[in-house]
């Protein structure tokens, strides 16, 4: 029985996916001593020389996971890049797909395809490495054991990526919301929200206001437009944001409801 596992681990198509568990194992076993205070076993046990070797060894698992988490980033920022394209034009911030790496554009669209988008790449390669292994073993077992590289073993290879994909989607969603990150709204998104002057005057060359952004308020440079000025403590309405300059222009809440009703009438 033992040998008949080792037999079918060791062989291909098994043996890829035993390699990413081994990888996967190494590293959640180096974050879980990483956190763990073991100052108080280096005098009682001479522990030192062991205990730099685990600091070293910590230190390469974080640059892996720095890169992994850098290869993340990339990915959502691709991800990022094209639903702001596709549904914000008009975002503060500038995005261009069409520079985008055409391989971080393809692995974008197989992990929000697989539903992995917003999860650690760390965790969802794990439960991948775990789910094929197991998939990929059993098969070959049921299969009458490896076969080397043939038909079979392409049948337990494709078998094994397609029910680990589906079974660590399902895996990793509960672990989303721990993951969630808040984007904080755009200057863009305050155009419409009432403001009020904190400078002594704004015109159309020089101004200040206090935006109401729902929160403790956002001092801006603002302009009115020509022959209209604000003074300190007048309250009035943000109707456009110029992204270049970074200039909300602000006019009186009477003026800019006349605005509207004249953009109503106006024949389309």
């Amino acid at each position: 029985m033992v040998t008949e596992f080792l037999t079918i681990v060791t062989g291909f198509p098994t043996v890829i996916f035993s390699g990413l568990l081994g990888l996967a194992f190494v590293y959640w076993l180096v974050v879980s001593v990483g956190m763990l205070d073991m100052d108080f076993l280096d005098g009682a046990l001479g522990l030192d020389a062991l205990d730099g070797g685990i600091e070293a060894l910590d230190g390469g698992v974080e640059a892996l996971d720095g890169a992994l988490e850098s290869l993340d980033g990339a990915v959502d920022g691709t991800l990022d890049s094209v639903d702001g394209a596709l549904e914000a034009p008009d975002a503060d911030a500038d995005l261009d797909v069409e520079h985008a790496s055409p391989t971080l554009g393809a692995l974008a669209g197989i992990m929000n395809v697989l539903g992995l988008r917003g999860i650690p790449i760390t965790l969802s390669a794990s439960f991948f490495a775990l789910w094929a292994w197991l998939t990929s073993a059993l098969t070959v077992h049921w299969m009458g054991g490896p076969s080397g590289v043939g038909l079979r073993s392409a049948v337990a290879l494709a078998l094994a990526v397609v029910v680990a994909s589906g079974l660590t989607r399902a895996s990793v969603r509960p672990f989303k919301p721990l993951f969630k990150t808040v984007v904080a709204p755009g200057r863009a998104s305050l155009v419409g929200r009432m403001c009020v002057v904190t400078s002594g005057r704004a015109d159309a060359t020089a101004g200040q206001a206090e935006i109401d952004d729902g929160g403790s308020g956002f001092i801006a440079d603002v302009r009115c437009r020509k022959n209209v000025e604000l003074r300190r403590g007048d309250r009035a309405l943000v109707f456009q944001y110029d992204r270049e300059s970074e200039i909300f222009y602000i006019g009186p809440v009477d003026e800019a409801i006349h605005r509207a009703d004249d953009l109503i009438k106006e024949p389309s």
